[in-house]
């Protein structure tokens, strides 16, 4: 999630670059990102226990349809007879169909959620707000549909994954990827042109949603109120589900939040995951089966001298910043934390708590060294194309990528005087046989001197928090180094 922090660290580490390493099931979601939230009324709704719930709202339609899934890419394929339909049930404002989770273990590793309307049920979407051309009937989605919020599964089959959607059309339509009737929405209002119209005040949603593993027994979140409120977790894998509405001030709310909110006139649509529940976001603390709680609630005093901190930072900050100018922001950050007595990581996980994986079992593997990847790197400077410097990376992959929470990464660090510090990031979404030539071809910045980079391999990830993950820098992110290398752009 685009943040403050973020932004001045952009001028005093590689940490904004690094962003790009973290694994597929914590940036799948790109669909979501880059529109701003249209205005709506306020109302709030909470998962409930499906008691007496009403069916049959809508007649039946044609199933929704999902583009296939291989079986080794990605998240992988839906493993058969793994579907599960959960017991919670939101109600929406508007009435029709609740809301309501399903589970999914796929192919490659991972436990997938999947959000919708559940009707008879079943979980689909609605033919309103344009989704199937207005048709006003139900479409399950077939039982081999896995959506697109995926996490890692533990040695024990307990998924852990959490996410924030902003602008959920109240259809619970999934476009990405559809062809047909579907496919099209409504747009919001400061999604920019399109031939969709948009959607009527009201009609889309904020959506809280996750597995916390099988010891969490309930979150505590904020009602638009102010208020704090608790809700109890559904099922093995400690599933919960918040649904909103909003007008500005909830808007503002739940996506902005000091030096690491949201961006736009009202936050925005930013998709966020990770094993932890996001911030700013709606739940504020996870309660465990043993009592302890673990409070998402950064320090109030720290937040308040680091928020005034980045403001006057800030007017450094308007345009690409130099290398004196990233010095500059270094030293000053230096003075800040020894002010403060904390180093960058600590002052990061307490302006942005997260909460672990309670109840994770980690696969028994067998521990994975330097020494059984490292490979020879080759790199070839291609040429040119649209402007930008691109370079082929090429080595053999000693240890096999088979699951999703598997794989291998590369970080450049960019020559002196380039207005950022690196690129780099996962290299490829699948699995990758031991002794495979990788070509691996990357855009780098428009620099001309020497790149320095480096190879990593990540044996097991488990449940990766987006800030708490170490960065995505090979070697510093619980990855194992399997070489480095460098070349020279004249």
């Amino acid at each position: 999630m685009s943040s403050y922090f973020d932004r001045v660290e952009q001028g005093m580490s590689e940490a904004v670059e690094r962003r790009m390493h973290r694994p597929r099931y914590l940036r799948i979601l790109g669909v979501a990102r880059g529109r701003t939230l249209t205005v709506l009324f306020a109302a709030l709704v909470v998962a409930t226990p499906a008691v007496g719930a009403v069916t049959n709202w809508f007649g039946i339609g044609a199933p929704d349809r999902f583009p296939s899934q291989s079986p080794t890419i990605d998240a992988g394929r839906a493993l058969p007879g793994t579907s599960e339909l959960l017991s919670l049930r939101v109600p929406d404002p508007r009435g029709g169909p609740p809301w309501g989770l399903r589970l999914v273990r796929t192919t490659r590793g991972d436990t997938c959620v999947q959000v919708g309307r559940v009707e008879d049920g079943r979980l689909g979407s609605l033919g309103i707000d344009d989704a199937w051309n207005n048709d006003h009937l139900f479409h399950p989605f077939p039982n081999t549909s896995i959506g697109d919020t995926c996490g890692t599964t533990d040695a024990v089959g307990n998924g852990f994954v959490n996410v924030a959607y902003t602008g959920v059309v109240a259809s619970a339509n999934p476009t990405a990827g559809a062809t047909g009737p579907q496919a099209r929405n409504c747009r919001p209002l400061d999604e920019g042109a399109g031939n969709a119209p948009l959607c009527p005040p009201g009609s889309l949603r904020m959506v809280f949603m996750g597995l916390l593993g099988p010891d969490a027994t309930s979150v505590i979140y904020q009602a638009p109120d102010g208020s704090l409120r608790a809700e109890q977790t559904s099922g093995r894998d400690g599933a919960y589900l918040l649904v909103f509405t909003f007008n500005k001030s909830t808007c503002s709310l739940y996506t902005r939040g000091g030096p690491f909110g949201g961006y736009g006139p009202c936050g925005g649509t930013e998709s966020l995951m990770g094993a932890s529940p996001g911030l700013p976001g709606a739940v504020k603390a996870v309660t465990y089966r043993d009592g302890h709680v673990c409070r998402l609630t950064p320090s109030t005093r720290l937040l308040a001298a680091y928020t005034s901190f980045v403001r006057k930072l800030r007017t450094h900050l308007t345009g690409p910043l130099t290398q004196a100018e990233r010095g500059e922001l270094q030293r000053a950050l230096q003075r800040f934390l020894a002010s403060e007595h904390l180093t960058r990581s600590t002052l990061r996980s307490l302006l942005r708590p997260t909460c672990p994986p309670v109840g994770y079992v980690r696969q028994k593997e067998k521990p994975v060294t330097a020494a059984d990847v490292a490979t020879p790197i080759t790199v070839k400077v291609l040429a040119p194309k649209y402007r930008e410097f691109q370079v082929e990376i090429i080595f053999t992959a000693r240890q096999a990528v088979t699951s999703s929470s598997s794989w291998y990464e590369d970080y450049m660090a960019n020559p002196p005087g380039c207005s950022s510090s690196g690129q780099g990031g996962q290299i490829g979404f699948g699995n990758i046989r031991a002794g495979q030539l990788i070509h691996d071809t990357r855009p780098i910045g428009p620099c001309k001197g020497t790149y320095h980079g480096l190879i990593g391999y990540m044996p097991n990830s488990g449940p990766i928090d987006e800030e708490a993950s170490g960065g995505g820098m090979p070697g510093r992110d619980g990855s194992v180094v399997v070489g480095r290398f460098s070349f020279t752009i004249h």
